[in-house]
């Protein structure tokens, strides 16, 4: 008997601890249950954050995207407007680089540089403004009733009493007579 007393006490003892382990367990699964649904609802948060963000940045894209193409639309609005203007500015700097070449060629002999003729012979008047520069008296002439500057310096001639400095005459033999207005 005494040792079914032995064994009963045991078997007690040995329920004792197992309901006491089993009561830790419990504990430590109860434990572990509340870190995972905190983890979870962290991770959830978390996911929540990172969903709002892609959102937003989906959205600057496309907001991005639309700027992107409306500015493509102007730029093409603009290049057709501008094209003509274009056509007519390339024409003209052809026609300006065209006439460069020739007083470049002409500039060894003394060229008019309203009309660009050789001034060396002709018989024709000359006059030289307070700029040193000289024309064909008739050329600026014309010249001056549309502009009051000079043509080659912008000097402006308003400013001058008297525009004309010197008055020469090119004889058909190259001699020069020159008569100073001063």
């Amino acid at each position: 008997m005494e040792e079914n007393i032995n064994t009963a006490e045991t078997l007690r003892r040995y329920i004792a601890r197992l309901k006491e382990r089993c009561s830790n367990l419990r504990e430590e699964d109860r434990r572990n249950v509340e870190n995972l649904r905190r983890t979870v609802e962290s991770l959830e948060e978390r996911c929540l954050d990172h969903k709002r963000a892609i959102e937003s940045a989906i959205e600057r894209c496309t907001k991005l995207r639309r700027e992107y193409e409306a500015s493509c639309r102007h730029l093409e609005i603009l290049e057709i407007a501008a094209a003509p203007l274009f056509n007519e500015v390339l024409s003209e700097r052809k026609d300006i680089e065209s006439h460069m070449r020739k007083i470049i060629v002409l500039d060894d002999a003394e060229v008019c540089s309203v009309c660009l003729q050789d001034m060396s012979g002709g018989g024709e008047d000359v006059v030289a403004l307070k700029c040193s520069h000289t024309f064909h008296e008739k050329c600026m002439s014309e010249w001056s009733k549309r502009k009051s500057n000079c043509p080659l310096c912008r000097h402006d001639m308003r400013k001058d009493q008297q525009p004309k400095l010197k008055r020469r005459r090119l004889s058909d033999d190259d001699k020069e007579d020159v008569i100073d207005l001063d």
